[in-house]
């Protein structure tokens, strides 16, 4: 929702970048939703931080193939290396805030039904 602003996609474009910004992450949180609860360790949460990692692997090896870089927060044409590490950090830093708080929220519900929790 952040980028929306710099980029306005038409036509099938429109469709697949809706599909996969809008409804993918819904339907993921719906499913976790109602999924059972209680089974998540803290550690768990660690792996939140690999698709970002990975995807910051995967734009740096096609920009530096085509030179062409989906965000400009991971292009290093245009930053330094001080903005390049903080954008990756802060990236990936969102991630893991967001498992994290997925993991507290399912460790919550699964106490409340009963479930015993592992540390």
């Amino acid at each position: 929702m952040l980028l929306r602003a710099i980029w306005q996609p038409t036509g099938w474009q429109a469709v697949a970048d809706h599909a996969l910004h809008d409804v993918t992450p819904v339907l993921f949180f719906l499913t976790w939703l109602v999924w059972d609860h209680g089974g998540l360790k803290w550690r768990d949460a660690l792996w939140a931080v690999v698709p970002p990692l990975a995807y910051c692997g995967y734009a740096f090896a096609r920009g530096a193939a085509d030179g062409w870089y989906a965000y400009w927060f991971l292009n290093p044409e245009a930053l330094n290396l001080t903005q390049l590490t903080a954008s990756i950090v802060l990236l990936t830093a969102a991630f893991l805030i967001i498992a994290v708080t997925l993991v507290s929220i399912d460790r919550l519900l699964g106490g409340r039904r009963g479930v015993a929790r592992a540390a």
